[in-house]
């Protein structure tokens, strides 16, 4: 169990509660393990090099033109400037709640001020808008308004206008190939086009959801295996294969 305060945890850490499919037991287990499960994967540092990216393209555009890029304007067309990124590290974003002992961080890309001082915050991601995507909308949405949470408690940016996805899809197929403007010398040009997803800004969910996995993870042993759930099955055939026994899809065999 996880008895120790503060519990911290990431925004979308606490997303993950709110996941149709989202299984107690498994969330249970992934955070009491130390380390990466097995045979997990870790993201290709190459989509943190296009975030990176991403939020370089729209301050240089900030500071050549005085305000957003045009394709943020659905977020509103007063923006006049951006918070500066190392206030918006992981080390120094946080709150630590005192009825939960939860201390809520995590790294926000872009947080936007708009001229009557509000602030809006954004998120970007490496992403085609497909319906894969839209299944983890809810994750996402609880990690933004988690976001915008940490920066009201901790009176660090607010008011907080509103909190937004921005899905920057990489433009493919013949068109752009057989562009030449994107062909050069010494290799190629791959653009991308941002596709804005508002979210509600809601804070009053993210007290009840601390609460929650403070409730979960002080558990003395995992919650009970939930039905249809596949993780549930992942992690019984880990030891079933571990003690020699092989499974099909009909049978199990020694």
């Amino acid at each position: 169990m996880i008895t120790k305060d503060p519990l911290t945890l990431t925004g979308r850490k606490l997303g993950a509660l709110v996941l149709p499919d989202f299984c107690e037991r498994c969330y249970w287990i992934r955070e009491h393990l130390e380390g990466d499960p097995p045979f997990a994967i870790p993201m290709p540092g190459i989509f943190n090099s296009i975030d990176a990216q991403t939020k370089h393209v729209v301050h240089a555009y900030f500071t050549k033109h005085g305000h957003a890029p045009e394709w943020l304007s659905e977020i509103g067309n007063d923006l006049e400037s951006y918070v500066d990124g190392g206030l918006l590290s992981w080390r120094r974003y946080s709150y630590h709640d005192p009825k939960t002992g939860v201390l809520l961080r995590g790294s926000p890309d872009d947080i936007f001020i708009a001229r009557d001082g509000s602030h809006c915050l954004v998120d970007y991601k490496t992403a085609r808008w497909t319906p894969a995507q839209d299944r983890l909308l809810p994750m996402y949405a609880i990690q933004v308004n988690a976001y915008a949470y940490i920066a009201e408690r901790a009176r660090t940016f607010r008011p907080m206008r509103s909190v937004t996805l921005v899905y920057c899809e990489p433009v493919t197929g013949d068109i752009p190939a057989h562009d030449s403007t994107n062909h050069q010398p010494r290799g190629f040009k791959l653009g991308f086009a941002p596709k804005v997803v508002p979210v509600e800004l809601d804070l009053a969910q993210i007290p009840p959801l601390m609460r929650r996995a403070r409730e979960i993870l002080s558990l003395d042993k995992p919650p009970e295996r939930k039905l249809g759930c596949e993780g549930c099955y992942a992690i019984a055939d880990l030891f079933f294969v571990h003690d020699g026994v092989l499974f099909t899809k009909d049978r199990a065999k020694k």
